[in-house]
């Protein structure tokens, strides 16, 4: 080892195709950001991006290590001149935008990603919430990036540790060490693929992630071995090469391999694919394959080392910091995308996040990096404090920060306080007296206000059986006339209509309404109506159910599989891809929901269920805010979703 230790001295060679890789790996992202539709896989360029910062930085690592000149400070005072510069700015203005644009629920949501973005911790924050990566609201977050390099940081907590002993092992026990800390990475990765019946552990979770990262290592590792080969004659036989150099024709093959492997991800992978998985070692092997061979076989040599390429691959950490909140701002302002004003169309927000790019590649972050002052690594890092205390602030007291709650709250048009079903002090939200000229705060708040609390709890002691979520409308008239409402989220959203009708009924001519809703419905249990035995017991003159069909049953698994012996149900929200829903287990559910409905019958209640309402982005109330309401055309949401709506409505009906 000692051999080695003095051939340690060799310089960490620049080489123009990585940068041209990093490109590779920056486009797809941020093109797949601005036109998901278009580019449905680019999202795999952060794993190529993964394998490029274990190789450089592990590069760098294993040549100090074996010198002796590795120290924690000089290591992390290099990165936080190379991360904060730009980080600061973008998390500066992302602060800005966001006081001026969204409501205090949302502020205080982009707070505390923007806490946990200063700790390098965004990963671990966007995990625990009830929504993955793909899903259509979580992608309103506009640090959601952000994630990226909270699990880059995470691993560089412990390599440089892990680095220093690889480098007092022999080569063989040193491989063998990498290769076990990366199978058990992949492990993990695979173990929690579906966990929970989302994707999201294996996607956020570091030690699910780190094995790419560590694919970089293992070929910086290689590289290191065979450059201090050839500073010394010999080499013991437990310190042999890994690898031995491959000649002309086996570097070109294995560049095209490479290549394919990253296109055959994009070809592939969409949003709806068990990612990371097995689907990961696709652009993580490929990029492996493409720093392996070197700069030398001809697409490394001509396509990615072309200066364009380069040119961009050096913006690359820049580009993708600002891409990412200029687009989600852009659509916060103006939803609706075909009247979108031109100067806010995603490839405007690319145009200036490029603008933004290289301003602060070559005016801030360049100038801090290379900046021989001893001032500018604490400078930077009570910046970043600053900015966590500022998020602190944000998240206690949202409302203080946005414009947009303020002026919500100043021009909110006083109206009397009707009381719902006999509580007192609880508003109305159907309420007549409506404001009449809302505003651009007013209608924001919309988006808030989609389970109203209205009626009385249900009491312990109360013919139907008590549930938290339980209300009643009306009650006293359960002997006359009772009605049983069933449901989730699509029931609650009913609630002020039934209510209205109460109000404006002598309580007498009015049944008792008793609404049992669940929204959260666990994946092991496709049971939106639990109550069945206490409908037997009660006997209702009325059974009323509205369910969101299209949350619980999207099935994922394949046609051909069985169903199972206790069919599952999606989770709500969509964030579930339902790998373990099949077609046949929607059919066994829907059967053994029209028997269900047969027996209610049979006890002489009236049975009503609403079918499959149309539903999408274009009801979101943000479309008001720039007049963009679009229509939705009935017949073609149905034909869309003709499969599960004719089993629906064939139950129902049958």
């Amino acid at each position: 080892m000692k051999d080695i230790e003095d051939a340690a001295s060799h310089p960490i060679k620049y080489r123009a195709d990585i940068d041209g890789l990093r490109t590779l790996a920056v486009v797809p992202v941020i093109l797949f950001h601005a036109y998901p539709e278009i580019f449905p896989s680019g999202f795999i360029g952060v794993d190529v991006f993964f394998v490029i910062s274990g190789y450089l930085i592990s590069s760098i690592l294993f040549k100090e290590c074996t010198k002796g000149t590795f120290t924690y400070g000089s290591f992390y005072s290099r990165r936080i001149r190379r991360i904060y510069p730009t980080l600061l700015l973008v998390l500066s203005l992302t602060f800005w935008l966001g006081c001026l644009y969204m409501l205090s629920a949302k502020l205080q949501a982009l707070a505390t990603t923007m806490l946990a973005g200063t700790m390098f911790s965004a990963n671990l924050q966007v995990m625990l919430l009830d929504r993955g990566y793909f899903d259509d609201d979580i992608k309103e977050n506009p640090l959601l990036h952000l994630w990226s390099l909270g699990v880059e940081e995470q691993f560089y907590i412990f390599w440089p540790c892990f680095v220093s002993i690889l480098t007092r092992l022999s080569v063989r026990s040193a491989v063998m060490m990498q290769v076990a800390v990366l199978a058990l990475s992949f492990t993990c990765n695979i173990f929690f693929l579906g966990f929970h019946g989302t994707n999201k552990f294996s996607f956020y979770f570091p030690l699910s992630r780190f094995w790419q990262m560590g694919v970089g290592g293992l070929l910086a590792y290689v590289n290191h071995i065979r450059l201090t080969q050839t500073q010394y004659a010999s080499v013991p036989t437990s310190s042999k090469p890994v690898s031995k150099p491959t000649s002309d024709h086996q570097t070109t093959a294995l560049s095209w391999v490479g290549l394919g492997c990253i296109l055959l991800g994009f070809a592939c992978l969409d949003e709806s694919s068990a990612f990371p998985g097995y689907w990961a070692v696709l652009p993580t092997l490929g990029a492996a394959l493409l720093i392996f061979v070197g700069p030398t076989p001809w697409f490394n040599q001509s396509v990615l080392s072309l200066p364009s390429m380069v040119f961009v691959g050096k913006l690359s950490y820049a580009l993708y910091l600002w891409h990412w909140p200029l687009l989600v701002f852009a659509k916060l302002r103006f939803p609706n995308p075909d009247l979108r004003p031109n100067y806010m169309t995603p490839m405007a927000m690319l145009g200036l996040a490029f603008v933004l790019s290289l301003s602060s590649l070559y005016h801030v972050e360049n100038s801090l990096r290379r900046h021989k002052g001893r001032w500018v690594v604490p400078a930077l890092m009570g910046c970043m404090l600053g900015m966590s205390i500022l998020a602190g602030i944000i998240l206690a007291s949202p409302d203080s920060f946005s414009y947009s709650q303020q002026a919500m709250n100043a021009r909110a048009v006083l109206t009397p306080n009707v009381t719902v079903g006999l509580v007192p002090d609880i508003p109305n939200v159907s309420r007549e007296n409506a404001p009449k000229e809302p505003t651009h705060a007013s209608i924001s708040a919309a988006e808030l206000d989609i389970l109203p609390d209205i009626g009385l709890p249900i009491p312990k002691q109360h013919i139907v059986e008590y549930s938290a979520e339980g209300r009643l409308i009306n009650p006293g008239q359960e002997d006359r006339a009772l009605v049983i409402a069933l449901g989730d989220a699509h029931l609650d959203m009913v609630k002020p209509r039934f209510h209205q009708l109460a109000l404006h009924t002598n309580p007498i001519d009015f049944p008792t309404i008793a609404f049992k809703s669940s929204v959260n419905t666990t994946l092991t249990k496709c049971i939106w109506w639990p109550d069945y035995d206490m409908i037997k017991k009660v006997q209702p003159n009325v059974v009323f159910m509205s369910i969101n069909w299209l949350a619980h049953l999207h099935p994922g698994g394949a046609a051909s599989q069985p169903a199972h012996e206790n069919p599952p149900c999606c989770l709500q929200g969509y964030g579930d891809s339902c790998m373990g829903q099949n077609p046949k287990d929607v059919e066994a559910i829907l059967t053994r929901f029209q028997s269900d409905l047969t027996d209610m019958v049979s006890l002489g209640a009236k049975v009503f269920v609403t079918t499959v309402a149309p539903e999408g982005n274009e009801f979101d109330p943000k479309f008001i805010l720039d007049s963009s309401v679009r229509s939705v055309n009935r017949s073609v949401f149905r034909t869309n979703h003709k499969w599960l709506i004719d089993l629906v409505e064939g139950a129902i009906t049958g």
